[in-house]
């Protein structure tokens, strides 16, 4: 009995150990040669997101969040530099986390790249390291092929096909952000596409910020300040009408102060 309690414990002690370690990123951030952790946490606020009702608008609810505290070295005091929503109620991302450091800007310090995805859509947002705060680079979801990712270079987001993978985003050194090949992101929460320019009383679909879509530089596919976009639905690709100004060339960004 006393060994199966102590096989028990063992066990349960393993668990929470590993859930421990599931939860916290390990890297020197600081450049200083100590080792710095990285802790997930989740949380959740009201938040405005696009509806799953029919009338397809906007309403407040309980987003889903995760949070990341930086400690230095071993100082107990941690410090927010990033969150994101992983989703509601209703559906979530399966995984989130900070994947790995790279130097991403040649600036000699560390830089993170964080994940989130599910079986259908995936995303990659840098964290580009400032002196007091992290710059994040919002790659931006893409349906169109799930096999959408970034290369081993990690300036590039490609799409595979069946002869050679198609560049569909590039990294701007310069800038600090992807720029598109016929690629633009949502720049706002709650983008309506419409089945025709002008035509507000047929809204198809409502996005929120940074989610990409593939488009035309035919001029037939533009008109009077709306651009023509390809997404994929449930049911397929969808295509539909969105307006010019609420799209961007570039990738969407957020500053989080070291705080």
């Amino acid at each position: 009995m006393r060994k199966s309690l102590f096989f028990l414990f063992l066990f349960l002690s393993l668990n929470v150990f590993a859930q421990r370690e599931e939860n916290t990123f390990v890297a020197d951030i600081n450049g200083n040669g100590k080792r710095d952790r990285i802790l997930k946490s989740l949380y959740e606020k009201p938040t405005f997101l696009p509806s799953y009702s029919e009338d397809n608008k906007c309403e407040e609810r309980n987003g889903h969040f995760v949070k990341f505290v930086l400690y230095l070295d071993s100082q107990k005091r941690g410090i927010k530099i990033f969150d994101y929503l992983i989703g509601d109620n209703e559906s979530q991302y399966w995984q989130y986390r900070i994947d790995k450091t790279v130097d991403l800007n040649k600036d000699g310090v560390k830089d993170l790249i964080f994940y989130a995805g599910d079986d259908t859509t995936q995303e990659y947002v840098f964290l580009i390291q400032k002196r007091n705060h992290f710059k994040a680079v919002y790659s931006g979801t893409l349906d169109l092929s799930g096999a959408t990712e970034l290369s081993k270079k990690n300036n590039i987001i490609s799409r595979e096909n069946q002869n050679s993978p198609k560049m569909i985003a590039k990294w701007n050194p310069k800038r600090e952000v992807f720029e598109g090949r016929n690629i633009k992101w949502t720049a706002k929460n709650c983008v309506g596409m419409y089945a025709e320019p002008n035509n507000k009383s047929n809204l198809l679909n409502l996005f929120q910020e940074g989610e990409m879509f593939e488009i035309s530089n035919k001029l037939v596919d533009r008109k009077n300040g709306w651009q023509k976009v390809v997404f994929e639905t449930a049911q397929g690709l969808s295509d539909g009408w969105i307006e010019s100004r609420y799209l961007s060339e570039t990738s969407p960004t957020k500053i989080f102060l070291k705080k």
